[in-house]
């Protein structure tokens, strides 16, 4: 899996996507390419949510427990958008009226449900997630905005949305996620629109994002509380105490033209260090993102295999230095 997907990620290069990739084992960078390119992370920026979310319930501001209606969630959904995301947290969840806060959180990573996420979102506030992602040493991320809000953007006003920077983005994200729908929203985007926006949509750098998941793997400047509700939701296809691969967690996503991972590896067998992530692709082309997607790893041993043929210059890795 792992060497099939390096093959896959440099045929898609050699045809003109960009790709920006680290690997970091213990707080150490292993391989870098392109570690501090700014790319868009689609739904992997759930993860910053997530922590948002996480610091809420370690200061005892958010409960977990908490019902929550599911029609506040779907007060945030636009059907036809997501892939059938949010009818697998709804089959998920298996109520038609009330579930717990963290059972929210959970659809928003296990089935990556933009409701689930613009939900908790609005929940956390835009200032407690930025504040995670300041914490989380994610310097050079831009904000999260709403998913909702920005794919009206692209219905609404695509040439606007292109012109303005990270900042208004998000204001613009809010201002349209909180305003009726329109006829706009009728009419299909085309694809060349959808990939030049999705492109230019909440980036972040793969360096800051591989260090961020050893972070993570390791409870490094997060309170305890926080760490086991990010690990806990991170987690959830994780295979308890395997005491050869570890611990895997996890977070993709993609939209045209863009895909994204974002992975760490704890409690490896042998005392062996806690390994992150980050692999960020950009401008595919479109018979390309279907294949880069399917060879994401899934598994705690194919995210280490991936790492391997990383440091071994499947990649075609630049030195940390360089």
């Amino acid at each position: 899996m792992a060497s099939g997907l390096c093959d896959i990620l440099e045929r898609a290069v050699e045809r003109g996507a960009r790709l920006g990739a680290v690997v970091t084992e213990a707080g150490v960078e292993r391989a870098a390419r392109d570690a501090d390119g700014l790319y868009p992370l689609a739904s992997v920026r759930k993860v910053v949510t997530l922590g948002g979310y996480a610091l809420s319930v370690a200061g005892g501001v958010c409960d977990p427990g908490e019902p929550v209606p599911v029609a506040d969630v779907e007060r945030w959904y636009w059907p036809g958008t997501d892939g059938g995301a949010h009818r697998r947290s709804r089959d998920w969840w298996a109520s038609d009226t009330v579930v717990p806060l963290e059972a929210v959180a959970e659809a928003m990573i296990r089935f990556s449900d933009n409701a689930a996420a613009d939900y908790l979102l609005d929940r956390v506030g835009p200032d407690g997630v930025d504040s995670f992602a300041r914490r989380a040493g994610l310097a050079a991320q831009e904000p999260i905005l709403p998913i909702l809000g920005e794919f009206r953007a692209w219905h609404r006003s695509p040439d606007r949305w292109l012109a303005l920077d990270a900042g208004q983005r998000a204001a613009e994200a809010w201002r349209h996620a909180r305003s009726p729908a329109t006829a706009a929203e009728d009419s299909p985007v085309e694809e060349a629109t959808q990939r030049r926006c999705a492109a230019v949509g909440c980036r972040g750098t793969p360096r800051q994002w591989a260090r961020l998941m050893v972070r993570l793997a390791g409870g490094i400047d997060v309170p305890a509380e926080a760490t086991e509700v990010i690990r806990r939701v991170l987690e959830f296809g994780a295979v308890a105490d395997d005491p050869v691969t570890g611990r895997l967690g996890r977070k993709d996503g993609d939209l045209p033209g863009v895909v994204a991972f974002a992975g760490y590896v704890r409690d490896r067998g042998g005392d062996q260090p806690e390994v992150g992530v980050a692999l960020f692709v950009r401008d595919l082309p479109g018979q390309w993102q279907g294949r880069v997607a399917r060879a994401l790893p899934q598994s705690a041993s194919e995210l280490l295999a991936l790492a391997t043929s990383a440091v071994g210059g499947a990649l075609r890795t630049e030195s940390a230095d360089s």
